[in-house]
């Protein structure tokens, strides 16, 4: 998949989202292990129900594709690590892999077969969401060691930056094109952000120290609700729901940390919690 051309979106003035009112429902959480991981995560979930995700035994991890009749490894051919971080309705999935931990380099698994994804020029590329249309959205690495989001349409890469950003992660995309992801700042302060007709708008929890981050996850669907997770100011991470009723913090019952990656059109959320020992495990919440 080659760049024919490169542009950058700088449009618009960030906003802050200012939405602060809550409203809980019963949550009922099924924790997903895979067997005899060190720790298991999920990122994604289709209309389906096909989550995909990861496990990591030692210091080695593996994709994974959870279904109703079970849970299969995914593995690009020959890499030493593979993540798989997205799933569409058509079951095609992205993620990357790597050889020798260090140079990431991105896939798609579509009917089986694997495809390289790599940004020209790039350090690392790592595809992070595949929308029902095909788009496919991400981060590279310059030469200068800064990440950059990208979209990847009809093999054209298009480079996407928050403007005034340090640093800029896109995660998924809707079908209506509208674009969700993470940034950073100078100050090393992490924001989510949602990009939707040409202008960014910033998603901070309200009262948090930070919203988002790299490389963790965070979802939208195609009616608009998102997920993410938040620091407090107690350095506690917790999962929240922002949608029409506000934001709705999600937190698994006795776990140190929750963190919610996805939610697919029926509102069903994956994401991850700590226990007290360390170890993650992946989680669905079905509302």
């Amino acid at each position: 998949m080659k760049a024919n051309r490169i542009v950058v979106l700088a449009i618009a003035v960030l906003a802050l989202i200012a939405v602060t009112s809550s409203r809980a429902w019963p949550q009922t959480f099924t924790t997903i292990d895979y067997p005899g991981a060190t720790h298991t995560r999920l990122f994604s979930i289709n209309p389906e129900g096909t989550m995909v995700g990861i496990y990591v035994i030692g210091t080695m991890f593996h994709g994974i594709l959870v279904t109703p009749d079970g849970i299969n490894t995914i593995d690009f051919p020959g890499s030493a690590v593979t993540a798989a971080l997205s799933i569409n309705p058509a079951g095609d999935a992205v993620g990357w892999y790597a050889y020798t931990l260090t140079m990431n380099r991105g896939f798609l698994l579509q009917r089986g077969a694997f495809h390289e994804i790599d940004f020209p020029g790039a350090k690392t590329t790592m595809p992070f969401g595949i929308g029902a249309t095909g788009d496919i959205v991400g981060a590279y690495q310059d030469p200068g060691n800064h990440f950059h989001g990208f979209l990847l349409r009809h093999g054209d890469f298009m480079t996407i930056d928050v403007p005034g950003a340090a640093e800029t992660q896109v995660n998924c995309i809707t079908p209506q094109g509208n674009i969700l992801g993470n940034y950073r700042t100078s100050e090393g302060v992490f924001h989510m952000f949602l990009l939707s007709e040409d202008v960014f708008t910033t998603i901070d929890v309200p009262g948090a120290v930070s919203t988002g981050g790299f490389t963790i996850g965070v979802g939208i669907n195609p009616s608009g609700e998102i997920v993410g997770q938040y620091r407090d100011t107690t350095s506690v991470t917790h999962g929240f729901l922002l949608n029409a009723d506000g934001y709705t913090t999600i937190d698994y019952p006795g776990a140190a940390t929750t963190v919610a990656t996805g939610i697919n059109p029926r509102g069903d959320i994956v994401g991850r919690y700590r226990d007290s020992a360390g170890k993650d495990h992946a989680f669905l919440l079905v509302r």
